[in-house]
């Protein structure tokens, strides 16, 4: 909606992680730099972290396409809730290469040959693995051994990105010192600086086509930084609540007030949904289904969120089978109270233009 009363070509605060519009920031710099001169030899494990929300997955997906014509063969994964022995598997899908469950043995010599015949050619390979902290212990260690079975010289470059306990763990428990003596460069993703939101927001609103309308004041802007922490993901939320609200209310000037507005009304579904998500648990340890709250809303009831009490003897169902339908019903919760706050925006709209 908020395109079309702006004109722009598209909508740029999605918050789904998009490399077309990669923005650099300062804490990005090391990890390009490091694939952006020289191709270098592999040597070692480059570990990049960062907190929920910080582009950890766009700066993934920008790696990948930016050494995709280059001297550099790039592969990435991102199923990382893998066992050890899939891990072989995994890393041969990552290049396009066949990979069948079969002997491990098998699939390293698959990786080998594929190694040494990129080397021979002049290029070196990068395999990226996003969302590693997910990666068990032994999927890790498999790793670390399959980067250079074989051969005198490491087969690939490795380029692991995860959330900060990552790295605790690497760094932290014995069982994991071989491979954290295998990590040759570490970066962290910092939030944005205040200059940099607002380098982040302007850069993907030129990739739209904007035109300065609307057009942001400098609190504006400051607030957006504050309210966001600097975090790209919720700055892509604020920013897109925002142009929404700018077009509703037929703004070509976008100020603290408007801002202001738009974070209350953020704050103010944060903690219905927080209201919500303790409702359903608690509903959910008393044994009550989803099915029992249909008056509620039809399109719960097929959604049990802990069935039938089970005797003490039965095993009791797993926490994470309860959280998941926990999630998908606080999904439908969030999305249904989301259109009754847009439809209760146009209403009002509506009624001021009579």
């Amino acid at each position: 909606m908020y395109d079309d009363y702006y004109k722009l070509k598209g909508r740029p605060f999605q918050l789904t992680p998009d490399p077309k519009y990669y923005f650099q920031s300062q804490s990005h710099n090391e990890v390009i730099d490091f694939f952006s001169g020289d191709v270098k030899t592999p040597e070692g494990i480059v570990l990049v972290t960062g907190a929920i929300g910080t582009g950890k997955t766009t700066l993934a997906r920008h790696i990948q396409k930016m050494l995709g014509n280059s001297s550099y063969v790039c592969g990435i994964m991102s199923n990382t809730r893998i066992a050890g022995a899939d891990l072989l598997v995994t890393m041969l899908t990552a290049f396009d290469l066949e990979a069948r469950a079969a002997d491990s043995d098998i699939l390293i010599q698959k990786l080998q040959e594929f190694g040494l015949g990129v080397q021979s050619r002049g290029q070196q390979v990068v395999l990226v693995i996003d969302e590693a902290q997910n990666l068990s212990n032994a999927a890790l260690e498999e790793l670390r051994e399959a980067m250079s079975v074989g051969t005198d010289n490491q087969l690939m470059h490795c380029l692991l990105i995860g959330q900060p306990n990552l790295k605790d763990r690497i760094f932290s428990e014995p069982s994991l010192k071989p491979f954290a003596d295998s990590v040759s460069l570490t970066c962290e993703i910092k939030p944005l600086t205040a200059e940099e939101s607002t380098g982040y927001l302007m850069h993907r609103l030129l990739m739209v086509g904007w035109d300065n309308n609307p057009s942001f004041t400098d609190d504006a802007l400051a607030a957006l930084h504050t309210n966001s922490g600097g975090i790209p993901r919720q700055l892509n939320g604020m920013c897109g609540r925002l142009l929404l609200y700018g077009a509703l209310e037929e703004l070509n000037k976008l100020d603290l007030e408007a801002v202001d507005e738009v974070a209350d009304g953020m704050a103010e579904e944060t903690k219905l949904n927080a209201s919500h998500r303790e409702r359903i648990t608690s509903l959910a340890h008393s044994g009550v289904s989803s099915a029992s709250m249909s008056g509620a809303h039809e399109a719960m009831s097929p959604l049990e969120l802990s069935g039938k009490k089970t005797p003490d003897s039965e095993q009791q169902e797993p926490p994470s089978a309860v959280d998941g339908r926990l999630d998908k019903l606080e999904g439908m919760m969030q999305s249904q109270d989301a259109t009754l706050k847009q439809l209760t925006s146009l209403m009002a709209q509506l009624a001021q233009k009579k």
